[in-house]
């Protein structure tokens, strides 16, 4: 990755902020349309968790969902539905299922494209999280996975990971990260002028760490000043 000035990684991020809230960097969904992340427009997030996922366990990943989020961008106030098992849910997770393993680039095509978020069908904006006990495909690694353009995330609790609490909350909070725009790792930005390289930040790949660092709080920044202010530029026609 080539050295970066301050200026220059702060208007990178700003800059593809607004590509983003334009829908250039959005895949397609399984129905060829690109829908816009305005999924966090309402400050709703609904929380869809399988029956044998403990209720600590939801109650823990919601929390350290509302810190970050609060942390990145405390003007935003997210309002938690924890829904349980719900049907849709279900019927997702199950569509979304190759050989009992979830790709979960499907299944958040599925969430952006629904109709629940879609008001001219009665819907409302909001995010989904989606707390699951099967694998992710491919890959036995990944507890989670997340995104800002579906804002849709992603809990894979195989085996006795919910009993990994401390863990499970980092991941938690490394995920709410990419759900709030981080779209990269602290370390694939190793060379920004002006910022300390550390492994010691919660969005290193391997999010041994809660905090985070100062470049990843200025990423944060630039990014959601990039998005108000296509927001606002779209509402004004701009």
């Amino acid at each position: 990755m080539k050295p970066w000035t301050r200026n220059e990684f702060c208007e990178h991020v700003y800059n593809v902020a607004r590509q983003t809230m334009r829908g250039l960097r959005t895949e397609p969904t399984t129905e060829r349309v690109i829908y816009l992340p305005h999924w966090w427009t309402k400050s709703e997030i609904r929380v869809f968790s399988e029956a044998s996922v403990p209720r600590r366990t939801v109650d823990l990943i919601v929390d350290a969902i509302a810190e970050r989020t609060r942390e990145v961008l405390p003007a935003l106030k997210f309002d938690f539905r924890l829904l349980g098992n719900h049907e849709s849910s279900a019927r997702q997770v199950a569509a979304s299922l190759v050989n009992g393993e979830i790709d979960e680039m499907k299944l958040f095509s599925l969430a952006l494209s629904e109709n629940w978020r879609d008001e001219s069908r009665g819907g409302r904006q909001h995010g989904d999280i989606y707390i699951t006990t099967k694998p992710p495909i491919g890959d036995a690694v990944s507890w989670a996975a997340s995104t800002f353009q579906h804002g849709a995330m992603l809990f894979c609790l195989t085996g006795d990971r919910v009993n990994s609490r401390e863990f499970l909350r980092k991941v938690t909070l490394h995920e709410t990260g990419h759900l709030m725009g981080q779209y990269s790792h602290c370390d694939e930005y190793k060379n920004v002028a002006g910022f300390t390289y550390t492994e010691a930040c919660n969005m290193h790949y391997a999010c041994t760490y809660a905090e985070l660092c100062k470049k990843c709080r200025t990423h944060f920044l630039w990014w959601w000043r990039g998005v108000l202010d296509e927001v606002e530029a779209q509402s004004a026609g701009t």
